[in-house]
């Protein structure tokens, strides 16, 4: 991460539940990383404290992209060099 993007540069952390992208933003955090957003619900959605189904990124119907723009597939960021 260190690599491809820089400590203060804006970055949204997901994953289908929130679960694991919570752990990714602490870890972040913990490195120096100081403009993270954490999807706390995910992609699709994820249950409360009382197990009630709390609608991800996905469920509220906003704007999903598909395709790979420029620069921005895995290995393109993996070779990112600040």
């Amino acid at each position: 991460m260190e690599t491809a993007f820089g400590k203060s540069d804006r970055l949204l952390i997901g994953c289908q539940t929130g679960a694991r992208s919570l752990k990714a933003a602490r870890i972040l955090h913990d490195a120096g990383f100081t403009n993270l957003r954490e999807l706390r619900t995910g992609f699709e959605g994820a249950r409360d404290a009382f197990g009630r189904v709390e609608p991800g990124w996905n469920k509220k119907g906003l704007p999903i992209g598909s395709g790979f723009p420029p620069g921005q597939r895995y290995e393109d960021v993996k070779r990112r060099a600040r």
